[in-house]
């Protein structure tokens, strides 16, 4: 993932990535690797508030703001767009595939010409 990550940044680095796991716990061990590698990164998972996770969303979809989320799996709620993004990395498979395609589709939408998923 890190690997991608680097390549991407130095490829075109307006571009955003989503990394979706269910595990938080997992998303812990990402943000260390981010932080060593000094990517801007923000999070959204349940146990934020709503306002912390309008202000995550709001940072990611702005330009030159972070260039990657952490996203928890089920921590999506209805109508959430992030169509900024241009790949989604899901880091573990969900115990749903329909939960799963809704973190990708969070990001793919009708008219989107640059995204991509991914599976590590």
């Amino acid at each position: 993932m890190m690997k991608s990550l680097k390549a991407w940044r130095t490829e075109d680095p307006d571009d955003k990535t989503i990394v979706v796991s269910q595990f938080v716990s997992a998303l812990d061990v990402v943000a260390g690797y981010l932080e060593e590698q000094r990517f801007q990164y923000v999070r959204y998972q349940g146990t934020m508030t709503k306002e912390a996770r309008q202000n995550a969303v709001k940072k990611f979809m702005g330009a030159g703001g972070p260039t990657v989320m952490l996203m928890s799996l089920k921590a999506g709620g209805v109508g959430l767009n992030l169509t900024r993004g241009n790949r989604v990395i899901s880091l573990d498979l969900g115990w749903s595939e329909a939960v799963e395609a809704q973190a990708f589709d969070r990001v793919h939408r009708l008219g989107q010409s640059k995204g991509k998923r991914i599976k590590e």
